[in-house]
């Protein structure tokens, strides 16, 4: 106690409280002025002289005590003299004057600096397309949750937002389900073995994580794993895609078969398929959500491959058109729809006015029109939303694609194009030296040795796809909404040659001077029509054609049923399988006639990585297959290849830009 009085009497505490005072306000200011002068190394100086003149300070407050006349040593002074005791007190109003500083600087460090520093912070880790994304006011800053390495898409989350489910390879490149806390968790595999898995959804009410994988090799299926991978997962439905749980973690619905929609439950109980949706030509993937209400949302395609947001209400049995394809309505071409917990907000993906890049939009299906919640260059996709509604989770990245030409003679990959906007399925011209592929804004060529792509078709977005080439002519020929054009290689211009033609009825198209040869969907016939006379008839054998021979006197196809490639000769056109040398049929997909055609190339899915594919060629007149190249990754719609001069395979190699990353954000609308 006495030297506590000691202390005291010394004004040892008050020199202690006013040197720390002091040094923090100056070590504070060190570090907001000295890095702006180059001097940032200068701080840790302020900080270390700070800590070492700590001791002195006291020791020599201890000694020596501040008088009118100067410092003197303690017992010299007299502390009952009254102008000591004057300067006493102003030292004390000095003193507190800098813990006064000190305590208002901490609060405007606190409270106005540091939210100014993390904002531009997360502005400088998101970028310039999340500050433009910020900037849309629809959606807040967002932060990154996958800092680590890898691919990461498909978030999915947890009720209360607190974890999160996603979609990555494992070590082994096979995309699997991983589990992490956020927003700076260790991610945790949850899933494995060869099969790929993805679609996680996660359940509203509990740790249940739907997905879908193959099971055995065969067809996908929807199963169920918990959010720990503690347990071996359970095959709910054998054959489905797409699963997504409603909102009572009980039943989900999910993708049977192509434009069907079915409800499933967790209990076994039978799934029951959604009756009386719209038959519509399109493919696109359905990626049905249901509400509370029991509505779903789900994506329809009409005459085109893009696809538009329906809903089917549950309480009238009506089904009702959201979004329209062109561009009547921005916003089409929806993907992955998901409610917000109101029950009638849909967040889906879709592409902007020009059809270049995906953003994430937001439709009030009672009321109103589709509002997009992201800006800047596009690159969103696979929207999810926390059970309570608080927060948004989705995958960013600047796709692109890819005319690869691979030579099997050197192994060597040799970029022809490429793009940021999505194209798909290049055909090759009959000389080897041109591709023509189709993307959003109509056909296109690019030449074979590289070079600027040329647009060959104009109109509205989407209208011309699937563009092939005539054996004979070289002409282009190419389906426009429901008809049929053909593009003169000499004149560039373009005619319509048959009005009643849609890739959705009569696809599978092979074209050798005014003769045509196509599948004849749900009919299974392949027929054989002369535009010069206007006869048509059916061979007797179902194939897919491929191509023509250059002298139009075989057709190259692939058989159904497992009758494997075939090549179709003679003046009635009779078909034979080609086979190897034990005599089975060749088994493949998408037949090419080597450039000199005495070989015919192939495609089968690749033995060693999924999403890849291998190349094989045979002699036209059969013997033993030979593997060519392994190309890969594929867009999931344009696993199309061709071949060029001196046997080159050129193919649409899709990328996602080297890395998918996953971004939250607070979702519009939460609580």
């Amino acid at each position: 106690m006495r030297l506590i009085h000691e202390l005291k009497r010394r004004h040892v505490f008050r020199v202690a409280a006013g040197y720390v005072a002091l040094s923090w306000l100056a070590i504070q200011i060190a570090e907001t002025v000295l890095p702006a002068f180059g001097l940032a190394d200068y701080v840790r100086v302020v900080v270390l002289v700070a800590a070492v003149g700590f001791i002195p300070v006291l020791a020599l407050a201890w000694v020596f005590e501040l008088t009118p006349e100067g410092f003197k040593l303690d017992r010299e002074v007299d502390r009952d003299s009254e102008a000591v005791r004057r300067l006493d007190k102003r030292l004390d109003r000095v003193a507190i004057v800098f813990l006064a500083l000190a305590v208002g600087y901490f609060a405007f460090d606190k409270f106005v600096l540091d939210p100014a520093r993390d904002k531009a912070f997360r502005e400088a880790l998101l970028g310039e397309t999340a500050r433009r994304n910020a900037a849309a006011s629809h959606l807040g800053d967002a932060v990154l949750v996958t800092d680590f390495p890898g691919s990461h898409t498909e978030p999915t989350l947890s009720p209360d937002g607190g974890r999160m489910a996603f979609v990555s390879p494992d070590g082994n490149d096979v995309r699997q389900i991983w589990v992490m806390s956020l927003p700076d968790g260790e991610p945790v595999q949850i899933t494995r073995g060869e099969q790929p898995a993805s679609s996680p959804s996660w359940s509203p009410v509990d740790d249940n994580i739907l997905f879908q994988r193959a099971a055995d090799g065969a067809g996908q299926g929807i199963w169920v794993v918990d959010a720990l991978g503690t347990r071996t997962p359970r095959l709910l439905v054998a054959r489905g895609e797409s699963p997504r749980f409603a909102p009572d973690g009980r039943a989900f619905v999910y993708v049977p078969a192509p434009r069907q929609i079915a409800i499933g439950y967790l209990d076994g109980t039978e799934p029951r398929p959604l009756e009386g949706i719209p038959q519509t030509p399109g493919f696109a993937a359905p990626m049905p959500a249901m509400n509370a209400s029991g509505d779903i949302v789900f994506v329809l395609a009409d005459e085109s491959p893009i696809g538009d947001l329906w809903v089917y209400q549950a309480a009238s049995g009506e089904f009702r058109q959201l979004t329209r394809s062109g561009n009547e309505w921005p916003g089409v071409g929806a993907e992955s729809p998901i409610w917000l917990p109101d029950g009638r907000t849909v967040i889906y993906a879709a592409p902007d006015g020009e059809f270049t890049n995906y953003h994430l939009w937001q439709i009030d299906t009672a009321a109103g029109d589709p509002v997009t919640l992201t800006a800047g260059s596009g690159g969103y996709s696979d929207p999810a939303v926390s059970g309570d509604g608080s927060r948004l989770a989705y995958a960013y990245a600047r796709a692109l694609w890819r005319l690869v030409a691979t030579d099997p003679a050197g192994g060597e990959d040799r970029t022809i194009f490429q793009s940021r906007s999505p194209f798909a399925l290049p055909m090759v011209s009959p000389d080897g030296t041109t591709v023509a592929y189709f993307g959003e804004d109509g056909v296109f060529t690019v030449p074979v040795a590289g070079g600027k792509a040329e647009q060959r078709t104009f109109g509205p977005t989407a209208e011309a796809t699937l563009p092939t080439w005539s054996r004979s002519d070289g002409s282009l020929w190419y389906y426009k909404g429901r008809t049929l054009h053909r593009l003169d290689p000499k004149t560039g211009l373009s005619e319509e040659v048959l009005d009643d033609f849609h890739w959705s009825k009569q696809n599978w198209l092979a074209v050798h001077g005014d003769r045509l040869a196509y599948n004849v969907k749900g009919a299974r016939r392949t027929e054989i029509r002369d535009l010069a006379s206007g006869a048509k008839r059916s061979l007797q054998e179902h194939i897919l054609p491929a191509d023509w021979s250059r002298d139009g006197g075989r057709l190259l196809g692939r058989g159904t049923g497992g009758t494997g490639i075939m090549v179709c000769a003679g003046p009635e056109l009779r078909c034979q399988p080609i086979r190897d040398d034990s005599g089975a049929p060749v088994q493949g997909a998408i037949p090419r006639w080597s450039m000199d055609e005495s070989r015919v190339f192939f495609r089968d899915a690749s033995r060693s990585k999924p999403g890849y594919a291998e190349i094989w060629s045979v002699p036209a007149q059969g013997g033993e297959p030979r593997l060519e190249a392994e190309i890969g990754p594929f867009e999931p719609s344009g696993m199309l290849f061709g071949v060029a001069e001196g046997d080159v395979i050129v193919w649409n190699e899709f990328d996602v830009g080297g890395i998918s990353e996953i971004w939250m954000t607070e979702a519009p609308g939460g609580p």
